[in-house]
C-alpha cells in the first residue's frame, strides 16, 4: 500500500496527488487498525470458589499481561496451513496463561473468532509459521494495540459496562491507578521523556497516595471474604496506619493463599504473590519517601514563614518555629502532616503577618525620627500599591493606592 502510492510529477499534479495521498494513508491506517484487533490478546479472568474474579489481586495481573503485551501479538490466531486448530480454542475465545510463562500464550482473537470463513490476513502456507510469526512480531512492535491507557474499568477491556473510570484499575470508588504506557514509554519517548515519566509517576503516588488508599479500602470493603468473615466490612477495623504496615499486608496475602490452596490452582497462587509483593514493596517505598521528606518540608516552611512575614527570619523566630513544629510530633503525637499543618497556621496568625508591623520601628517611636527604610521594608511598602487600571504598565506615571 505504501508503494502504491502516488508521486508527484509535476506542479499540476499536485491536487490530486494530495487526494490519493491522503485516501491511500487513511486505507494503511484502517488496516493497520483492523489487523491490530485480529491478533490481540485476550485473557479469562481468574476465578477461584469464595474469591471474586474482579478481587484485586486478580485484577491486577489481568490489567499485568495486558500491559506486558502491547506490542506482541497473540501467535494463536494464525491458521496454518495443514495444522490443526490451537487446541486452547473454546467457546468463550479465551484461554488462561500458563504458570511458567510470563509471555502468555493466548488464543483466537475475538475478530478472528467471529470471522465467517478463514480470514486471509491470518493466513499461512503450510511449513512457514516461523517466518510468518517473524513479521507480524516486527508489525506488532512497530503498530502496538495501545500507546497507552488512560481508561481502564472493573471489565476491562471491556468498558461498555463501566467506564469513567480514567487510568484507574477498578477499585471500589477511591482509585486506584495502574500504569499501562509501555509503548509510549519505549516507542515515542527519549531519555530525557522516560526520566521524566517515571517520576510524574512518583509523584502520584507520593502526593496522592493512590495505593495506600485502595489498599484501606481493599482491606475494608473486599477482603472479609478472604479473611473468614460471613461479609464484607464485618470483623475488626484497624487505624489506616496499622491497615498499611508490612505485617498485616503480609497477613491478608497469606489469608488468600489459604483461599487458593483450597481451590489447587497456581496461577491464581502466582497472581496473589505477585500482586502482595507488589503492594508491599510499594507501601514501604512510600513510606520511606515521606520521612526523607521531611527535612524538605521545614526548610519550606521556614520559606513560607520568610515570605509570609515578608523580611528574613531572626535567629529566634527560625528555632521558635522548628521548636514548635518537634512539640507537636514529640509531645503531642501528632503525625508530620498534622504537624506541618498546625505550623502553617502558626505563621499565619501572628501578628507578623496579620498586620503592618514596619510602620513603626524602634528607632523612631519615641520622637518620631525620620530614619532611612530597610529595603525589605520599603519593598513591604511598595507591595501595597499597583499600578494604573487604565494603561496597566504604570508607565503613564500614576500608582493608584489599594491598602494605608
Amino acid at each position: 500500500m505504501w508503494r502504491e502510492l502516488p508521486v508527484l510529477r509535476a506542479p499540476n499534479e499536485r491536487q490530486r496527488v494530495e487526494g490519493e495521498t491522503r485516501a491511500g494513508a487513511d486505507k494503511m491506517r484502517d488496516y493497520v487498525v483492523g489487523l491490530r484487533k485480529k491478533i490481540e490478546f485476550k485473557y479469562t479472568p481468574i476465578r477461584v470458589k469464595g474469591l471474586g474474579e474482579t478481587a484485586q489481586p486478580f485484577l491486577m495481573w489481568r490489567n499485568k499481561q495486558y500491559a506486558l503485551n502491547r506490542m506482541s501479538f497473540n501467535r494463536a490466531a494464525l491458521r496454518v496451513e495443514g495444522e490443526p486448530l490451537p487446541a486452547d480454542n473454546n467457546s468463550s475465545g479465551q484461554v488462561r496463561a500458563p504458570v511458567d510463562q510470563f509471555e502468555p500464550i493466548a488464543n483466537q482473537s475475538r475478530a478472528a473468532k467471529t470471522a465467517t470463513g478463514p480470514d486471509p490476513d491470518l493466513q499461512v502456507p503450510a511449513a512457514q509459521r516461523e517466518r510468518y510469526e517473524a513479521a507480524f512480531a516486527r508489525f506488532a512492535a512497530v503498530f502496538p494495540d495501545a500507546f497507552y491507557v488512560s481508561e481502564r474499568g472493573r471489565y476491562f477491556p471491556d468498558n461498555t459496562r463501566d467506564t469513567g473510570r480514567h487510568l484507574s484499575a477498578g477499585f471500589h470508588n477511591v482509585m486506584g491507578y495502574f500504569r499501562d504506557d509501555k509503548p509510549l514509554y519505549e516507542l515515542m519517548l527519549d531519555e530525557r521523556g522516560q526520566k521524566e515519566l517515571d517520576a510524574m509517576w512518583q509523584e502520584l503516588d507520593f502526593v496522592a497516595l493512590g495505593l495506600t488508599r485502595t489498599f484501606i479500602q481493599f482491606y475494608l470493603n473486599e477482603s472479609g471474604e478472604a479473611r473468614g468473615l460471613r461479609r464484607e466490612s464485618e470483623g475488626p477495623r484497624p487505624a489506616d496506619k496499622e491497615i498499611t504496615s508490612e505485617a498485616m499486608v503480609k497477613q491478608l496475602a497469606e489469608a488468600y493463599r489459604n483461599r487458593v490452596r483450597q481451590a489447587n490452582d497456581p496461577l491464581a497462587m502466582k497472581a496473589i504473590d505477585e500482586h502482595f509483593t507488589w503492594v508491599n514493596a510499594n507501601l514501604r517505598w512510600i513510606e520511606k519517601a515521606k520521612i526523607d521528606a521531611e527535612p524538605t518540608h521545614l526548610d519550606a516552611l521556614l520559606d513560607f514563614a520568610t515570605r509570609a512575614w515578608r523580611r528574613p527570619l531572626t535567629v529566634a523566630e527560625t528555632a521558635d518555629l522548628l521548636g514548635y513544629y518537634r512539640t507537636l510530633r514529640e509531645k503531642d503525637g501528632l503525625g508530620h502532616e498534622d504537624a506541618m499543618r498546625d505550623s502553617i497556621v502558626l505563621v499565619l496568625v501572628s501578628p507578623d503577618f496579620c498586620y503592618r508591623i514596619d510602620l513603626v520601628s524602634a528607632d523612631n517611636k519615641a520622637d518620631n525620627k525620620v530614619v532611612p527604610l530597610s529595603d525589605f521594608a520599603l519593598a513591604s511598602r511598595l507591595s501595597y500599591f499597583r499600578v494604573c487600571p487604565t494603561c496597566l504598565t504604570g508607565r503613564c506615571g500614576q500608582i493608584w493606592r489599594v491598602m494605608d
